[in-house]
C-alpha cells in the first residue's frame, strides 16, 4: 500500500498545527502581565485551526495557504511571548515547529490553474511554413482538376 504524499503533507502539517496550539498554551500559563491578550491571540487560533483541518480534510489548495498565515502568526506570536516570558525551551520548540510548518505550508501551495496550464509555442521558419502553403495550393488544384473532369461529358438536351 502506497501513501500519497498530499496525505503526508496534511498529516504533517495537522501534527504540526496541534503542537503549535500546545506551546502557544504552555508559555501562556507562564505570562503574568499581557495574558488577557495572549488569551484572545489562543482563542482566535483555535477558532481559525478547524477552518484549516476541513479545508486539509478536503484537499483544498487554500488549506495550505492558511495554514502558511497560521504558522507565521503563531511565529510572531512566539516572539512577543518570549520577549515577556523569557521561558527558552517552549520558546526554541515553538519556533522550530512554527517554521516547519511555514515551510511544509509554502511547498505545497500549488500554483494557479493558468500557471500549471501554460503553453509554449514554438514557431516555424519561414521556409517550412511557405512550403506547407504551396502543398495544401497543390493539393486544392489536383481536386478541383479531378472535380470539373468529372463534370465534362454530356451536355443536357435542351427542352423547349
Amino acid at each position: 500500500m502506497q501513501i500519497k504524499e498530499d496525505t503526508i503533507k496534511a498529516t504533517v502539517t495537522i501534527i504540526l498545527l496541534g503542537l503549535s496550539l500546545l506551546t502557544a498554551l504552555l508559555i501562556e500559563t507562564q505570562m503574568t502581565t499581557w495574558a488577557s491578550i495572549q488569551i484572545i491571540v489562543l482563542l482566535l487560533a483555535i477558532g481559525f485551526a478547524p477552518l484549516i483541518l476541513f479545508g486539509l480534510w478536503l484537499e483544498e489548495d487554500w488549506a495550505y495557504l492558511f495554514s502558511t498565515i497560521f504558522f507565521t502568526g503563531a511565529l510572531a506570536d512566539l516572539v512577543f511571548t518570549f520577549a515577556i516570558t523569557r521561558e527558552l525551551l517552549p520558546f526554541s520548540f515553538g519556533v522550530l515547529v512554527s517554521v516547519c510548518g511555514t515551510v511544509i505550508s509554502l511547498i505545497s501551495v500549488q500554483p494557479e490553474e493558468s500557471e500549471r496550464k501554460s503553453k509554449t509555442y514554438y514557431l516555424k521558419p519561414i521556409e517550412d511554413v511557405s512550403r506547407e502553403i504551396d502543398e495544401k495550393i497543390t493539393s486544392t488544384k489536383k481536386i478541383k482538376k479531378r472535380a470539373t473532369k468529372k463534370k465534362r461529358g454530356r451536355k443536357p438536351k435542351r427542352r423547349a
